[in-house]
């Protein structure tokens, strides 16, 4: 393999496993945002699926998180 070929697959996996995660966070803050707008009340927020790793307030991370797996409640 070529160095531009790993840099580009290295790359790619820091895009995946930190800013795609980043950007989920930042979206359900946004629904969170709107729910406090119009007065409603936030119960929790859940980023991810599957078993549950740790809760940060209202903010619950689960162990399987992927851009495609993301659910949020409020």
């Amino acid at each position: 393999m070529e160095i531009g070929v790993l840099e580009t697959i290295f790359g790619y996996s820091v895009a995946f496993f930190i800013f795609q995660p980043l950007n989920v966070f930042i979206h359900e803050l946004g629904h969170a945002f709107f729910v406090k707008i119009y007065g409603g009340t936030i119960q929790k927020i859940e980023i991810g699926i599957g078993e549950h790793l740790f809760r940060i307030g209202k903010v619950q991370i689960k162990n399987n998180f992927s851009s495609w797996d993301c659910a949020d409640t409020i």
